[in-house]
């Protein structure tokens, strides 16, 4: 019942406001979601946003938030959340290591519950694929911890998501276990466990593999 996956390096933290190396975006990977996910021939593909559509000029895109979602401690995932990610990622306080990226994004306003609009300072050609893309943080969480002290909030270690998973265990530089998050919207996680191992050196991961300890 339980997905092992070898890992050469432990993540750093799974705040992904800071977040960049590989396996923090892998860990938090199965805990976070995005508006869009990347779906076949790499087309952008409706997740925690049901629809998107802009002004003929670009520049305003209004997204419709799915409905009846919540967060893995029973929260309802809401406009707040988005427009909370948004501001945070974008203000200079928070030190956001990608804010650069999406410097075209002038400003994201709720409206209502369920739909949010983005404003954007210039058109940019990978604002579905990538913009909609980043992971959505919980506002009522993190809005308790001001944007300048964000960095050492203890949602890095303690994460609270709307995916399939949520953190059980992690001992740094040895494991770390995800489990189902029993209020996942999209139905129950096929595989009920998953079990990051780090393992520093290529011949104990081959060998791992071989003996079938491992299997990713």
């Amino acid at each position: 019942n339980t997905l092992v996956v070898i890992e050469g390096a432990d993540s750093r933290t799974l705040d992904p406001l800071y977040a960049a190396d590989e396996s923090s975006f892998l860990y938090f990977g199965v805990v976070l979601e995005s508006l869009v996910t990347i779906g076949k021939k790499f087309t952008p593909t409706p997740w925690l946003a049901t629809s998107w559509q802009s002004t003929p000029d670009h520049l305003h895109w209004t997204v419709e938030l799915r409905r009846g979602v919540r967060w893995s401690d029973g929260a309802p995932f809401t406009s707040a959340d988005v427009v909370w990610t948004w501001h945070a990622m974008l203000d200079p306080k928070t030190g956001f290591p990608y804010a650069g990226q999406f410097s075209y994004i002038k400003d994201v306003v709720p409206l209502g519950d369920y739909a949010v609009r983005f404003d954007l300072k210039t058109t940019n050609a990978l604002f579905v694929s990538a913009a909609l893309n980043s992971p959505i943080m919980p506002e009522h969480i993190r809005a308790k911890t001001p944007d300048a002290q964000l960095s050492t909030s203890s949602f890095a270690q303690h994460p609270i998501g709307t995916g399939p998973y949520e953190l059980q265990h992690w001992d740094h530089d040895s494991d770390a276990t995800f489990v189902r998050n029993p209020h996942w919207w999209h139905g129950e996680a096929k595989i009920p466990r998953i079990t990051f191992e780090i393992v520093l050196y290529s011949d104990a991961r081959d060998e791992a593999m071989e003996n079938r300890s491992a299997d990713l």
